[in-house]
Order: C-alpha cells, then structure tokens, then sequence
C-alpha cells in the first residue's frame, strides 16, 4: 500500500495532518442504517479517482472549536466532474457538522519528517499529538516526541 494522503485538522492556530479518519466511522454508521441502499451516503460518494496516494478519494477538512470536534469540509471531485460539497451528505449544514458519531483517538503530526513509511499513515514526524475525543467532545490530549520516544503532558 502506498502513504496517503491525510485528513487535516485546524486546532490552536495550527492546521496538522490528521492521520485519523473520524468520517469513516459516519459512512460506515450511515451504510449500516440504510442497508446498504441506493440513497445511503456510501453509495453516494462517487468520487473520482485521484490516485495511489488516497484510495478513500477524498480527505476532509475538520476543526476542533470550544472542544468540540467539527468536520468542515470535503475534499473530492464526483466521477461526471462536479465537486462535493459537505451539505450533498449533510443537507441543511453548508459550513461544519459536529462530529458526535466519533469517539476515538486523533492522532496529528507536527514538525519534521522523522521516517518515510511507504504505507498507509505509518510515516513517523517529529511529534504526535493524540486526542482524546468522545461523541465529537475533546477529553484528554497528550504529545509524543518521536524524536526521544517519550511521552509528556
């Protein structure tokens, strides 16, 4: 498998690589109550193909305001052309979404590359901050320095 290419997070002024993929769990949530069907949202997302280096075809674009977790955009260009807009699987919600399907962990990157890793999201950088999220809501956080390998608060 080839990297690939992250979702991003804005949080703290800072917008970091997301290697996390919080709206899986909503298409995967979605497929489940809708059997599956023509109109569910997984059938919906034709999305072009853009290459090796992101085979769900498409990154989005999340922030973390007050605490809360918000996906804010769709990156993805539909098969005839037209591109995605976040309201095509959010109707009525133009600009974000709380994320309340999501409880897990958000693991962002920041600084330098440390170690290319020719799969998946398994390159390591200097830092990783790991957020602690449940039904979208900020608990915990903490940093790991890839650089010692030790972990602080």
């Amino acid at each position: 498998m080839t990297a690939q290419l992250s979702d991003s997070l804005r949080y703290e002024g800072e917008t970091l690589r997301l290697f996390t993929l919080p709206l899986n769990t909503y298409w995967n949530m979605a497929s489940a109550a809708n059997n599956n069907d023509d109109d569910s949202p997984e059938k919906r997302r034709d999305f072009a193909d853009v290459g090796t280096w992101c085979w769900r075809r498409h990154t989005a674009l999340w922030a973390i305001e007050q605490g809360h977790l918000y996906l804010i955009g769709i990156h993805a260009t539909y098969e005839d052309g037209g591109k995605a807009m976040l309201e095509d699987f959010f109707p009525g919600y133009p600009n974000r979404v709380f994320a309340h399907w999501y409880s897990g962990q958000l693991r962002c990157s920041r600084g330098e590359l440390l170690e290319y890793v020719h799969a998946g999201f398994g390159s390591r950088y200097e830092e990783d901050l790991l957020i602690d999220i449940d039904r979208g809501v900020v608990k915990d956080q903490h940093v790991i320095d890839n650089r010692t390998e030790s972990e602080r608060q």
